[in-house]
């Protein structure tokens, strides 16, 4: 049965991969782009027949930060504001465009192959990604149907835009939900690779070291919570819970730091060169970039001389309530329907789940207890396996809000929090009749989407909102990004 399940959803992702390739093809060749005046740099001089069939069928794609994830593919961290984008999606990139360039060298200049790489290492990863979320939602939610739910709205979700075109969102998405089911299973080391690899890809990664630590910790208090003065126990347990944290998170810091090493060779010490054309360096100045090569950067002089917040804050103005500003209230309402729906997901979790003054014995001992017998075990999306997930997406939100680009937080939550899912999930089982619901538990045949607009009638309310709320930012996310018009 799990087969089969896992065969529709990649059927499903690879489809939904393909519609947001034939609405990208078809934006762009109905409605001329809009002038954003973003990062631009000197494209390859040369073109062909085949370069232009490509252009028609794939540069909707090279749109906004795209441009910079590809010019780091091809030609490297050439300006102090690239930094700001992580090494795994522009590297991963590359090393697809050298296996492809084997047969297309000379048929398409390599801008060209290294954006077609770009898509199809992408359109893989999500097809594997969204399995991988299915795999992970039936350990945790112990329910066989909501998981593929979930994993079926992840091939729908809001920002699914970004998911195939040249950003990081995918790569990251799969390495994060694959840690997360490793750790699940237990299987530690492993994990760590993955969330490591996570903080490789974007700097939110860091925060997924506690998918690890969390258990112990729970484990820590239940073991603190049976004791009777017995101090020296108490003590051991706390010591070893906090040498454990200090472990894990140095272990997956680790790429992070790496690259903030790179960072600093290349624009400090300068030990680190890059071959750097004269068209690149004269757009670079000509827009006011810190060259490679070129003046040390003022972050270099710091205590601790890390580029990223001397980055986020002096080239993207990131910081405490910067962007509280009248002109970016369109991007803030932007952002209210991936806030309602973590804040209500959060809500609906905490309430069952803080009536059980037990919590902590309650998540300890549940997964040794029988999920037939266990009513909490038995309600999906309220078990309290979900707890640090949703943890994790209350503070991606609240972090959001108060610090970032707040148009950000829709791809930051969808590639980042299961439980966004899980929820959603959640509300379609709960909002939908009886018949109805195990009509499509039973018959995973049909097409998951229409099936339910099929019935659209036996929905309720709630359902509805979440199938619109996906599939309009899905359509009108890739109407807006494709023509360079700004949106999440």
């Amino acid at each position: 049965m799990a087969a089969i399940y896992e065969r529709k959803i990649a059927v499903v992702a690879l489809y939904s991969r393909l519609l947001i390739l034939m609405l990208q093809v078809v934006f762009n060749l109905l409605v001329p782009d809009h002038d954003a005046g973003v990062f631009n740099p000197p494209a390859d001089a040369t073109s062909s027949f085949s370069d232009g069939i490509v252009d028609v069928i794939f540069s909707g794609f090279r749109r906004w930060d795209a441009v910079y994830f590809l010019h780091i593919s091809q030609f490297g961290y050439t300006y102090e504001n690239c930094l700001a984008f992580f090494p795994l999606f522009p590297l991963t990139t590359k090393i697809v465009s050298l296996v492809l360039n084997i047969g297309l060298e000379g048929t398409l200049n390599h801008s060209n192959i290294l954006l077609i790489s770009a898509f199809l290492l992408n359109q893989f990863l999500f097809v594997k990604t969204s399995v991988i979320l299915y795999r992970l939602s039936v350990i945790v939610l112990k329910n066989r149907t909501l998981a593929y739910w979930a994993a079926v709205l992840f091939c729908i979700n809001p920002a699914s835009i970004f998911m195939s075109a040249p950003y990081s969102e995918t790569v990251y998405a799969f390495v994060t939900f694959q840690g997360m089911l490793l750790c699940e299973q237990k299987k530690y080391v492993l994990s760590l690779l993955f969330i490591g690899l996570g903080t490789f890809s974007r700097s939110n990664g860091i925060l997924v070291v506690g998918y690890i630590i969390f258990p112990k910790l729970m484990k820590c208090l239940f073991t603190v919570s049976t004791m009777q003065k017995q101090f020296y126990m108490l003590a051991l347990a706390v010591l070893n819970l906090f040498w454990q944290t200090f472990f894990y998170t140095i272990l997956c810091l680790a790429p992070f730091l790496l690259y903030q090493y790179y960072a600093y060779l290349l624009y400090c010490v300068k030990t680190v060169s890059l071959n750097i054309s004269e068209n690149l360096r004269h757009y670079g100045y000509s827009q006011g970039y810190r060259v490679v090569g070129g003046s040390q950067s003022p972050w270099c002089n710091n205590t601790l001389p890390l580029s990223y917040s001397h980055i986020q804050s002096s080239h993207w103005g990131v910081g405490f309530l910067e962007y509280y500003t009248w002109q970016q209230i369109p991007n803030f309402l932007l952002a209210v329907p991936i806030s309602v729906l973590s804040i209500t997901a959060s809500v609906t979790f905490f309430r069952y789940n803080l009536v059980d003054l037990n919590f902590i014995r309650t998540f300890e001992m549940g997964k040794s207890e029988k999920e037939e017998g266990n009513e909490k075990n038995s309600l999906g999306y309220i078990r309290p396996a979900v707890c640090p997930y949703v943890v994790h997406m209350m503070f991606l939100t609240l972090f959001g809000w108060l610090f970032m680009h707040i148009q950000v937080l829709t791809r930051m939550l969808t590639s980042s929090c299961p439980p966004i899912y899980w929820f959603a999930a959640h509300v379609i089982a709960r909002g939908t009749s009886k018949h109805s619901y195990q009509k499509h538990k039973r018959n995973i045949d049909t097409p998951p989407i229409i099936s339910y607009i099929l019935d659209w009638d036996k929905l309720d309310y709630k359902p509805k909102l979440i199938f619109i709320y996906f599939l309009s930012y899905m359509i009108i996310g890739t109407f807006a990004f494709s023509n360079f018009l700004p949106w999440t």
